[in-house]
């Protein structure tokens, strides 16, 4: 979290991306997450640090939640699913400020609505693929790799 909160602070203070080659730490980093936490940040009635990365805690459970729409299971057994998932895959220095918990419920939605866009064949759910393979990207270093290994796999 430290090479983040420099860029959260950016864009908390208003200052622009051109600004970014003047905040310490790895300036070759996406900024997406940075830019997601200082937004939320920014609006929250709190005005707490904190506030902008629980959005990254929504996120997380909003993939999971569905991904619980999208297997065919009963209510009971998607409840056990459900908990199971985020039991192996919660960490709570994931929601210190990292951009793995972005990352993985990205990749997650990606999945989702790749499933999705090979049922309906939809050019909606194409720009909507093509969106979210973007914001991996825009998240981590990590995201061009996992793009083109999800993009093998199709």
């Amino acid at each position: 979290a430290v090479n983040w909160i420099f860029k959260v602070q950016n864009f908390y203070n208003n200052l622009n991306f051109s600004n970014l080659k003047n905040v310490p730490g790895v300036l070759e980093y996406p900024h997406l997450g940075a830019y997601l936490w200082a937004f939320f940040w920014k609006i929250s009635f709190i005005n707490q640090e904190y506030t902008g990365r629980i959005v990254y805690f929504f996120i997380y459970l909003l993939s999971i939640f569905s991904l619980s729409s999208f297997i065919k299971l009963n209510v009971v057994k998607k409840i056990f699913l459900l908990g199971f998932l985020i039991f192996v895959s919660y960490d709570s220095i994931l929601f210190s400020g990292y951009q793995e918990p972005l990352l993985f419920s990205l990749c997650l939605i990606f999945v989702i609505i790749l499933n999705k866009f090979q049922k309906e064949n939809s050019k909606f759910y194409l720009c909507i693929l093509i969106l979210v393979s973007n914001l991996i990207i825009w998240t981590k270093n990590e995201g061009m790799f996992l793009i083109i290994l999800l993009s093998i796999i199709i």
